[in-house]
């Protein structure tokens, strides 16, 4: 078995020679050719072309997969501020409604009021009456006496 057949674990150089095309391994950058050191160029830019375009997938996709994340943050924001609007158009709706009820109640209260004061001047002239006819009551009492 000459140098060139033994397997490559077997010899003691640590770059493949390639004169051998039996074992047509993936060759690597730099490899050894009759004695001398070649870079494959070929290689070297398949192996960045791969690289660049796994790179560029891995970052499209974080980037899609973020922007997916922002609309759908950016669309529960849009439902919130939806929500908050329509509450606070019910709260301006209440807030009218109450005012409105507290003018009715302003007004039931002057009505109230107003009641309140004829049935008092009533009660008064009442009670004025009254005392008058105990007044002419008692003079005439007094008179009765005196006679």
């Amino acid at each position: 078995m000459s140098y060139i057949d033994t397997p490559y674990f077997y010899r003691g150089d640590l770059m493949r020679d390639y004169t051998n095309e039996k074992n047509p391994y993936i060759k690597p950058f730099v490899y050894k050719n009759d004695s001398r050191l070649h870079f494959n160029w070929v290689r070297a830019i398949e192996t960045i072309g791969i690289s660049v375009f796994t790179a560029l997938i891995i970052f499209v996709g974080a980037r899609f997969g973020t922007f997916e994340k922002a609309v759908v943050k950016q669309d529960i924001a849009r439902i919130e501020s939806q929500k908050m609007q329509c509450d606070i158009e019910e709260m301006k709706k209440s807030i009218i409604e109450l005012q409105t009820n507290q003018k009715k109640n302003i007004a039931d209260v002057e009505k109230i009021n107003s009641n309140l004061e004829k049935i008092i001047t009533r009660q008064m002239d009442y009670f004025l009456l009254t005392q008058k006819g105990r007044q002419q009551d008692i003079n005439e009492l007094k008179k009765s006496f005196k006679r």
